[in-house]
């Protein structure tokens, strides 16, 4: 009989938090087993995230699916500090629960899906610790002309939000390029470099462009 394969999905915001950035995950919960997998997600617990709560969604995550919690520090306190982002209060306790689960048990993959970038760092500790490697999914591309030209300010107001669009147009491509193995939407990658031939990259009639990096 064939090992299942198990994946730790590393996901801060999860049900019962209704945050847009849980559902690819929530959504193909149902479907791994189908494949050959089995997941551990590893999550902040409700009561340290600041969001909706929708019970709701609970009922939606597979009764076979584990999920680790973890606690992250007060927002109230640390906001005083001017940290209030989830990844940066969350980040010591889902690496030494991460570092707790990879140690104990078995691993094939670690899965980032979230828009709590910084969390993403600890997928390079951890295959090189214990050799498991990791996929990012990146959700939502920095670099975007969304505020071009509308009214409204953009989050975080106009010189904070120009910077990192202008640090984006710096290091969305190096990210691409220095990542082993690549999948990018066709459609983002032409309308955001013009410079195509940079991405080493093969086409297939999907839209995306999967591409490997020796």
């Amino acid at each position: 009989m064939t090992r299942q394969r198990h994946v730790l999905i590393v996901s801060p915001n999860f049900p019962p938090i209704n945050a847009p950035d849980h559902q690819r995950v929530r959504m193909s919960l149902p479907h791994l087993a189908e494949f050959g997998w089995r997941a551990t997600v590893l999550a902040v617990a409700p009561e340290h995230v600041e969001g909706l709560q929708d019970p709701l969604l609970l009922e939606t995550v597979p009764k076979s699916t584990r999920v680790v919690r973890t606690r992250a520090l007060s927002a109230n306190r640390s906001g005083r500090l001017g940290v209030g982002n989830l990844a940066l209060r969350a980040f010591p306790f889902l690496k030494r629960e991460g570092d707790r689960l990879l140690s104990t048990e078995q691993f094939d993959l670690v899965f980032f899906s979230t828009t709590a970038f910084p969390v993403m760092a600890l997928g390079r500790r951890w295959l090189k610790r214990w050799g498991v490697p990791y996929v990012l999914d990146f959700q939502d591309p920095w670099l975007s002309d969304y505020f071009k030209g509308r009214t409204e300010a953009p989050p975080g107001g106009h010189f904070k939000y120009g910077l990192s669009q202008k640090l984006a147009r710096r290091i969305d491509l190096r990210s691409c390029l220095l990542a082993r193995r690549k999948m990018i939407s066709r459609l983002w990658l032409h309308s955001t470099f013009s410079r195509r031939s940079l991405i080493p990259r093969m086409a297939s009639d999907t839209g995306f462009m999967s591409a490997r990096v020796e």
